[in-house]
């Protein structure tokens, strides 16, 4: 009995103290499961990484593999059998103890790399900055936008408004002048921009303004050219006089008037066409001291008066229409050749009268009349042949000329005193 009792109490004392064991063991299992479940749980962090940054994945993938081989590592040293049966049971609680601490771990790596993922949202902040830069240069596009561009033009009208009937203008610092309307250039009262004249430089009027008024650009001294539209049928009374600048003016066909010194005083035009819609020159060109060629289209009647005073005119051409030169080229002392049209029966009186310069005169068959002093003082006209046709040549008709001989018709029945002294 006594040994019974000895052995029952070695056995319990062997059970208590395997009880104590096990704890033990569990409990150094269970410290040595952070050093396992360290390794273990990066793959979670690899995987939020791998989302983060797409870059980084080759090297992720190496970070796997060499996890994967040191899992398998772990699961060698699990089955190797110097292990005893004991801790089996805490190798199987090790996965438990993995998923445990899993949570807490990857809470703590990624708190680590939090600040790699906020230096990310740092860096995107400054790419997003980029755009209000964009937009402050976008302001810059819109100064060349056609609206800024009509403002700015509109800043640069000096002076602008509307005539009694409705007729608009509008001067720009440049010195354009643009007239647009329905009506004639007309105003009882005067016009606006004549305050301003100094600066008109180019006018153009616009289609749909059928006259230009008496005296509209008078003395507008600056002025170089002038655009008419085929709408414009009159140009009234002292249009463009004085404008001794102006070189440059076109007569539309649709022009039927061409009033009295019209373009007086114009010294710089070179070139001239009428068109033969007008019927009637008078006085139109007068003193226009740089003109040097005229084109008169067939239609016109009269010209009378019409180039007294241009010094420069060398050519020009008259077509069969004319019926009246009356003064026509009176003081245009370059004029060189001159043919008479058929339609003109009568030269009056002082038509050539001082160009000094002529040396050719044709005279058609129809020719009667040659009057007063038509070319005295044509000191350069050597020869001339008068028609059959001439009955009648008048007083001092070709006084001072440079004549050297004549020959007379039979026709002629009147020779007036000193018509060839």
């Amino acid at each position: 009995m006594k040994n019974l009792k000895i052995t029952a109490l070695m056995l319990s004392v062997a059970i208590g103290m395997s009880c104590v064991m096990t704890p033990v063991s569990v409990i150094a299992d269970e410290t040595e499961v952070p050093e396992q479940t360290t390794e273990v749980t990066s793959a979670p962090e690899t995987k939020e990484t791998e989302k983060a940054k797409e870059t980084t994945k080759p090297t992720m993938k190496e970070t796997e593999a060499s996890k994967e081989s040191e899992n398998s590592k772990e699961t060698q040293k699990d089955t190797e059998p110097s292990k005893e049966s004991e801790t089996e049971p805490t190798k199987e609680s090790v996965p438990e103890t993995s998923a445990e601490t899993t949570p807490s771990e990857s809470v703590h790596e990624t708190t680590e790399t939090e600040p790699s993922v906020q230096n990310k949202e740092d860096e995107e902040p400054s790419e997003s900055s980029s755009v209000p830069e964009e937009t402050d240069v976008q302001p810059s596009k819109t100064e060349e936008d056609p609206d800024v561009d009509n403002k700015e033009a509109m800043d640069k009208i000096i002076a602008s408004g509307t005539l009694p009937n409705g007729v608009e203008y509008k001067l720009d610092d440049k010195g354009k002048l643009v007239i647009s309307g329905t009506k004639s250039i007309y105003s009882n009262s005067g016009y606006p921009w004549l305050d301003v004249k100094d600066k008109i430089k180019t006018v153009v009027i616009s289609e749909g303004i059928t006259g230009i008024g008496q005296e509209a650009f008078k003395d507008c001294i600056n002025l170089t050219s002038v655009t008419v539209p085929e709408s414009v049928t009159g140009i009234y009374f002292r249009s463009f006089y004085g404008c001794k600048k102006l070189s440059s003016i076109n007569l539309p066909d649709s022009l039927t008037l061409l009033d009295i010194e019209a373009f007086y005083f114009c010294e710089s035009l070179k070139s001239i066409t009428v068109p033969g819609s007008v019927k009637n020159i008078s006085n139109s060109f007068c003193f226009c001291s740089g003109l040097t060629n005229v084109v008169i289209k067939n239609g016109v009647e009269k010209i009378d008066k019409t180039f007294y005073g241009c010094k420069a005119l060398k050519s020009v051409t008259v077509p069969d229409s004319v019926t009246s030169m009356e003064k026509a080229f009176y003081g245009c002392s370059a004029l060189e050749s001159v043919k008479i049209p058929s339609g003109v029966t009568s030269i009056t009186e002082e038509s050539f009268l001082n160009c000094s310069s002529l040396t050719s005169v044709t005279f058609h068959d129809n020719l009667t009349s040659i009057g007063k002093s038509a070319f005295e003082c044509c000191s350069n006209l050597k020869n001339v042949s008068f028609p059959r046709s001439l009955t009648e040549i008048q007083s001092k008709a070709f006084s001072h000329s440079g004549l050297t001989g004549i020959t007379i018709p039979a026709n002629v029945q009147t020779v007036g005193l000193w018509a060839f002294e």
